[in-house]
């Protein structure tokens, strides 16, 4: 029985024995290198989604432009004799895209 009881006696595990580097990237073994790829390819693959979604017009420098854009065109509305259901439209898709910029900044 004794023996029974030291098998599941877990109070002699303490924290201090497992290293605080365990999952560290700079440890040598086969994790490591397959964890470095990982890293590569998907800094690789996040900047190239970036790229894809803004040219899209997703992403928050596409949204910004959208904003500057339909800034200028609302402020220019009275020189342009713009009909007011189109600025309207404009002020509404602003709205819209300031929204969406607050998300990113999230």
């Amino acid at each position: 029985m004794s023996n029974l009881k030291s098998l599941f006696d877990f109070d002699q595990v303490s924290l201090d024995s497992v290293s605080t580097n365990a999952t560290a990237d700079n440890l040598p073994g086969a994790g490591r290198t397959l964890g470095l790829l990982y890293s590569h390819a998907g800094r690789h693959l996040e900047v190239l989604l970036g790229g894809i979604a803004e040219r899209m017009g997703r992403g928050p420098r596409a949204t910004f432009l959208r904003i500057q854009k339909n800034s200028e065109i609302v402020t220019l509305a009275s020189v342009l004799l713009l009909p007011q259901a189109a600025v309207k439209a404009k002020k509404k898709k602003i709205e819209r895209d300031c929204k969406r910029m607050l998300k990113y900044v999230r």
